[in-house]
């Protein structure tokens, strides 16, 4: 093994620990994220809760009426801030999916580099992919 045979595997392992740590670090920006979040939903539920116990204990109407208002309020917020983080996710994962349905429709486009019908087919594969895809989150 020469110098430059020992360059080129340190450069690849060099590149290799540098993905790894970049991998570790978007998995726990991901996990503060999902963290937060969660808080945030504990908060809104913790406030529902409170709200419909003091409605619970209240004797007069119009009391119970706002606490009841305010209870509606609160469980909406809790589920707008689940929603969005579900949405989030989704649109992520829709974007990774079709990233890789796009590369295997010019995969198979190159299998087929002579014949039209297999780029048609290959294309006609990606689009129904997708569409599946889009549906059945819908």
């Amino acid at each position: 093994m020469n110098y430059q045979d020992r360059r080129r595997i340190r450069r690849e392992v060099e590149r290799q620990v540098k993905r790894a740590g970049l991998r570790q670090q978007q998995k726990q920006y991901d996990m503060a994220e999902y963290q937060s979040v969660v808080t945030r939903f504990e908060a809104a539920k913790d406030r529902m809760s409170q709200a419909h116990l003091a409605m619970l204990q209240e004797d007069d109407p119009d009391k119970k009426l706002a606490f009841a208002q305010l209870t509606e309020q609160y469980a909406d917020e809790a589920e707008a801030i689940w929603q969005a983080w579900e949405a989030k996710k989704v649109k992520e994962s829709r974007t990774t999916v079709s990233i890789w349905l796009f590369a295997a429709t010019v995969g198979l486009s190159l299998m087929f580099p002579f014949l039209a019908p297999g780029f048609i087919l290959a294309f006609l594969i990606y689009l129904g992919l997708a569409y599946g895809r889009k549906r059945k989150v819908d």
